[in-house]
């Protein structure tokens, strides 16, 4: 925003309410934000869209991390925006034929692959997975978990009955949730995993797809043109595709894998990516947390072009701040999940 002219304090005032995972505040907090009368409200994710969506259909609003909008009824049948909703879908039918083509070039002899997903959600990757595995003549399964503690156990004994070779994590509330476990479970099986790219550093041979935070770069310039007049109706859902790819090297040695000179080129960095796998995320405001990246010339050039920060030891740190808000996301769909299985 501060891009755009808009600063904090000087310009523009943010109201900020983050449920960190309970799901109950966010119609709350949707009601908070029309008391206020704000000019404009910015959702992460399809539940917190929902929820605002339901409380005005005056206010503007704008989101982001939502696959399928109009799947989640956040956009009318045909992709159009709502009268005043609109913002940024990272969804693309030929992301999942870049996944087939990363794995194949590791693993040549790839026939049979798994998507592993969350049951919960609706079946746009899922759809997208297994029809770029049939159209790359590989033999797919489709293992869905519900949370909110999924039963891993069972769907990678199902790997192993199948002879799956290869696994893809799919960019979903209670896979990023238990990503670690996955990739653990994964390397246990010697296969080699796909993981979103914000899932980098959990232990997956492979993450790959859009930052987060581009999206949250380009939500923010949606959410100035709102500012400035312009309807919602009046600015198309966006489709960003940038992906970036991270490899991580210890996992490929213990898969016994070599990663071929072409896949290590094409990825924004090769690490033994350590920092993320236990868990830790700083959930401090970016300013709070400062610049913990050398600022050579070589580093802010690799910033700008690749989404995904290193720090000089080897660490891979997923701190932006959008992608806090991502794990916000998923704990409030498993919010959602205990829920309704609590009501069965």
């Amino acid at each position: 925003m501060r891009e755009h002219g808009l600063v904090e304090g000087e310009n523009v005032v943010f109201h900020e309410r983050i449920a960190y995972g309970d799901s109950t505040k966010l119609a709350g907090y949707a009601q908070d934000m029309v008391r206020l009368r704000v000019d404009l409200i910015a959702a992460v994710g399809a539940v917190t869209a929902r929820a605002e969506r339901a409380a005005t259909a005056a206010i503007p609003i704008v989101f982001a991390v939502v696959v399928q909008p109009a799947g989640d009824e956040l956009a009318r049948p045909s992709g159009d925006p709502l009268a005043n909703m609109t913002g940024v879908t990272t969804f693309d039918d030929g992301h999942a034929a870049a996944q087939i083509a990363l794995l194949r070039a590791i693993k040549p002899d790839l026939t049979r692959i798994a998507y592993l997903s969350d049951a919960a959600v609706s079946d746009c990757l899922r759809n997208a997975g297994t029809r770029a595995a049939r159209e790359a003549g590989l033999h797919a399964i489709d293992l869905r978990v519900v949370g909110p503690e999924p039963d891993l156990q069972t769907a990678f004994a199902r790997m192993g009955q199948d002879g799956t070779q290869a696994l893809v994590a799919l960019e979903n509330p209670i896979i990023g949730v238990h990503a670690v476990q996955i990739a653990e479970r994964a390397l246990a099986q010697n296969l080699p995993a796909l993981v979103a790219l914000e899932q980098a550093g959990a232990g997956g041979l492979l993450s790959y797809g859009t930052s987060l935070g581009q999206a949250a770069h380009r939500m923010a310039g949606q959410a100035c043109r709102l500012l400035e007049g312009r309807s919602a109706n009046e600015l198309p859902i966006e489709s960003l595709c940038c992906p970036s790819l991270v490899v991580d090297m210890r996992a490929a040695r213990r898969l016994g894998l070599t990663v071929p000179p072409e896949v290590q080129q094409r990825a924004a960095r090769t690490s033994v990516a350590r920092g993320f796998a236990r868990g830790r995320v700083d959930s401090r405001r970016p300013a709070e947390r400062g610049n913990h990246f050398p600022r050579s010339r070589h580093t802010a050039e690799t910033e700008r072009e690749h989404p995904v920060r290193i720090r000089s030891d080897g660490d891979l740190v997923m701190w932006t701040f959008i992608e806090v808000l991502y794990r916000d996301y998923c704990l409030a769909r498993l919010q959602e999940m205990r829920k309704l299985e609590a009501s069965h």
